[in-house]
C-alpha cells in the first residue's frame, strides 16, 4: 500500500511538473492500465493530448482506451488520422489492435 501511494504521488508530481514528457505520461498510463484503472489512464491521455496534440503515442493509447469505455466510435476520426501519422506497418498493427477491441466490445453488448 505504501509503495502504491508513493508511486501515485510521484506520478501526480510528474504530471504536474512535466506535462509534456510523453514517456512519463505513457508510464503513468501503463501503470493505471495494469491496475485496471482505465478511467485514470484515459484521463491522463486526454490531459496530455490537450497540452500536446502532436503526441502520437498518446493518441494511439487514447483510441485504444476509448473502446472499453464504449467510446470507440467517437475516436474513429483520430484512428483514421493516425494512418497519416504513423508508418504503415505500425498503423496496421495499431489498427488490428483497435479492431479486435471493437469486436470484443461489441460482443459484450450482444
Amino acid at each position: 500500500k505504501a509503495d502504491k501511494a508513493a508511486t501515485e504521488k510521484n506520478i501526480a508530481n510528474m504530471l504536474e511538473g512535466l506535462p509534456l514528457y510523453q514517456d512519463g505520461l505513457l508510464l503513468a498510463v501503463n501503470y493505471y492500465k495494469n491496475l485496471g484503472n482505465i478511467d485514470k489512464a484515459y484521463e491522463i491521455c486526454t490531459k496530455g493530448l490537450a497540452i500536446n496534440q502532436y503526441a502520437i503515442t498518446l493518441k494511439k493509447e487514447l483510441c485504444l482506451l476509448s473502446v472499453p469505455k464504449g467510446l470507440g466510435a467517437f475516436v474513429e476520426p483520430q484512428v483514421l488520422e493516425l494512418k497519416n501519422e504513423l508508418p504503415a506497418q505500425e498503423y496496421e498493427f495499431f489498427r488490428k489492435q483497435y479492431d479486435e477491441l471493437m469486436v470484443k466490445q461489441s460482443n459484450v453488448f450482444n
